[in-house]
């Protein structure tokens, strides 16, 4: 998961259910939270770097 060696340290208010999702989907794939997060951080990165990329 780790990219960079350097962290930083966020404070987020989030709802409620976006917590409770996070939390089912790091306990699905046996990871933390903040696992969870900065995947979906990435992904959603990723494409759209690629809807760019198709334009």
């Amino acid at each position: 998961m780790n990219q960079s060696n350097e962290m930083a340290t966020l404070s987020l208010k989030i709802p409620d259910d976006v917590r409770t999702l996070l939390k089912a989907w790091a306990a699905h794939n046996v990871s933390s939270m903040t696992c969870e997060l900065v995947r979906a951080v990435r992904e959603r990165a990723e494409r759209e770097q690629q809807k760019e990329a198709a334009r």
